[in-house]
């Protein structure tokens, strides 16, 4: 991994325990006292934080800083996190099972071909 891979991964984390919070990055500002500006190059991968930082932004998103460099697809170890992925999975699963039956009913519900003669009005 390199480093810009490391800031990538890292700022992506941050923002996706930031928005599972629904904190804008003002919002996240406030809990931190860092600024708007620092929190969007972190989170795009420009700038990197000095240990201090790091602790102080994941007490704020109150998740272990090893949570934070974890990369997508790896379970995450704190209860909370499993719960929020687990609704998440629901929520979709919930969807596309809503669609699949509208699209049954839609078909069930299509006018069936009557053999009648059409009437012409003249």
């Amino acid at each position: 991994m390199t480093e810009q891979e490391l800031k990538n991964l890292f700022g992506k984390n941050i923002q996706k325990y930031r928005k599972k919070r629904n904190w804008t990055q003002a919002d996240f500002s406030g809990e931190t006292g860092l600024s708007i500006n620092t929190i969007s190059e972190i989170e795009n991968g420009i700038n990197f934080v000095h240990a201090d930082t790091l602790i102080t932004l994941a007490d704020a998103l109150h998740t272990p800083v090893y949570e934070l460099f974890k990369p997508e697809g790896v379970k995450p170890d704190n209860p909370d996190d499993l719960l929020y992925e687990f609704k998440e999975h629901a929520k979709m699963a919930l969807e596309n099972l809503s669609n699949e039956y509208l699209e049954n009913s839609k078909r069930s519900k299509k006018p069936k071909a009557h053999n009648s003669v059409k009437k012409e009005i003249i």
